[in-house]
């Protein structure tokens, strides 16, 4: 079942949680002690509320809030299948493989960074991304991967602010989650008012890709072996959800979580 490893920032709900969160930039507008001191109490759990008292912060006249949440887990851990039940709940999800797709589509400053440092063989006929290709290359080469990584992030970084305002747009509870497979990788860990973690034994995540998605033995390894592991994701994580039993099970681990924010989950939307 669901393992809950710190107390909750407000265990009243999300509807006052959403309060301790600015919506996009959140810390543009404010002076850089007030930043720094913000950072400091969402580490020891105040959130941004509390420090909105200090006369250091120069409020904006009218400001939107969330409740930020991260989500992240080993590749084949279930991560997905948690994505796809809290959309069922109506929660907006941003998907950040999605984003990384966009941050190097044809025609992006991204791609051509790519081919700049890669070469032109990581194109496809049609012009886009060879995505297994440049796997291939970057999943066997630890320097080739921080690569990618510097050209990818910083586009993603900005795709996900402007998501992000959208998201909240569209939702009724004011809870954005943020699915990033590299969350801890990238250094997010401390990020997120909730940080979710999904996890499945390693035997059990080679076989799904090798059965599911068709690696090789190796192949599956390598992608398992280029992420952090799931004991320093566990240093960051407020909830683990575990990812190797049924979808019924890993649904209703989800719908503990929900519920102690507040989401009512006895009805979808």
């Amino acid at each position: 079942g669901l393992v809950r490893l710190k107390r909750a920032h407000t265990p009243t709900g999300a509807s006052k949680a959403a309060m301790h969160r600015h919506v996009g930039k959140p810390f543009d507008w404010l002076t850089w002690p007030a930043r720094s001191e913000i950072r400091s109490c969402r580490r020891n759990g105040y959130g941004l509320k509390r420090v909105l008292r200090s006369d250091a912060v120069q409020i904006r006249s009218t400001i939107e809030f969330m409740f930020k949440v991260g989500l992240t887990g080993g590749i084949a851990a279930g991560k997905s299948a948690v994505t796809e039940i809290l959309r069922g709940h109506g929660i907006a999800v941003i998907d950040h493989d999605q984003l990384a797709r966009d941050a190097v589509a044809p025609g992006s400053p991204g791609l051509a960074q790519i081919v700049s440092r890669f070469g032109a063989q990581m194109l496809d006929e049609t012009g886009a991304l060879d995505r297994a290709r440049l796997g291939q290359v970057v999943f066997a080469d630890p320097l080739a991967l921080s690569a990618l990584n510097d050209i990818v992030h910083p586009a993603v970084y900005a795709l996900a602010e402007a998501a992000e305002r959208a998201a909240l747009t569209n939702t009724v509870n004011n809870i954005v989650v943020h699915d990033i497979p590299l969350l801890i990788e990238t250094g997010q860990g401390t990020d997120f008012d909730e940080l979710v973690v999904v996890i499945a034994p390693t035997e059990l995540r080679m076989a799904r890709l090798i059965g599911g998605r068709g690696m090789s033995p190796a192949e599956a390894m390598r992608r398992i072996e280029s992420q952090t592991s799931d004991q320093e994701r566990r240093k960051y994580a407020t909830v683990v959800l575990d990812g190797s039993g049924s979808l019924v099970d890993l649904a209703d681990q989800v719908a503990q979580f929900l519920a102690r924010l507040g989401v009512n989950t006895t009805s979808k939307g």
